[in-house]
């Protein structure tokens, strides 16, 4: 397995993203690393080496990414990546598997988790103050890099 930083990952490249329940200090992304890179260069798939790299964004996002040109993934190479993202979870005290919260940003560029109904209300009232969102829905790296911080509008957040 070849762990590579997220950067020199492909375009290409498969992700996989999570989202924190609070901002992460700068020494709990630190305590992170040796377990992401053990994760990362030790990750197989039907005993092929995998390539893969890992980044936190804003604090507060998760990504990791594959380089599926060179060998991919699946069923329990994705239940390894669950397993580790779960040790992670504990050893840090945060939840990064709930998906019912969205990060939001505002036109001043203040991030803040929200609960996905709350996120939906206030768009549908028009009362929300927020314009930007973290789209953890993003399947490969050029579409993450894009579309990390999506406007919320003409997105699928934004309600019909």
């Amino acid at each position: 397995m070849a762990t590579v930083p997220f950067e020199q990952l492909p375009e290409s490249a498969r992700l996989w993203i999570y989202s924190a329940s609070r901002d992460l200090r700068a020494e709990e992304i630190e305590k992170s690393q040796p377990l992401l890179e053990a994760f990362t260069s030790d990750w197989a798939s039907h005993g092929s080496d995998l390539t893969a790299g890992s980044q936190w964004f804003d604090n507060h996002i998760l990504v990791i990414g594959l380089d599926d040109s060179k060998g991919d993934v699946s069923g329990c190479g994705i239940d390894k990546i669950l397993r580790m993202v779960k040790s992670l979870s504990l050893e840090l005290s945060i939840e990064l598997l709930d998906r019912m919260h969205v990060w939001v940003c505002t036109s001043s560029g203040v991030w803040s988790r929200m609960p996905f109904a709350e996120v939906k209300r206030a768009l549908k009232s028009g009362e929300s103050r927020f314009t930007h969102f973290a789209d953890t829905t993003s399947k490969t790296k050029s579409e993450w890099l894009i579309g990390q911080c999506r406007l919320v509008e003409g997105s699928w957040l934004q309600p019909a």
